[in-house]
C-alpha cells in the first residue's frame, strides 16, 4: 500500500491504495486520535466503495486502545 499522511498534535489523517491481500485493491482511508490515556482509530480498506461502479461491499474498523503507563 502507498499512504500520504496528516499528521497533527493529536489526530492523524491517512488517505492511500493498497494492492493485494483478502481485499480487491481499491483506497484506503484511516483517522486516529491520541488522547491521553486512549488511542481511537477508524479506518477503511474501501474507500472505494463511495464509487458506485467499483462498489461491491463495505469494510469499516474501529479500534479503542487503552494505555495503562508510558515508558518514559
Amino acid at each position: 500500500s502507498l499512504d500520504v499522511h496528516k499528521i497533527g498534535q493529536k489526530h492523524l489523517f491517512s488517505l492511500g491504495y493498497h494492492i493485494g491481500g483478502i481485499e480487491r485493491q481499491g483506497f484506503q482511508m484511516s483517522y486516529s486520535y491520541k488522547g491521553t490515556k486512549t488511542h481511537w482509530q477508524l479506518y477503511t480498506k474501501q474507500a472505494n466503495a463511495l464509487i458506485p461502479s467499483t462498489n461491491y461491499g463495505v469494510h469499516l474498523g474501529i479500534s479503542i486502545k487503552r494505555v495503562f503507563s508510558s515508558s518514559k
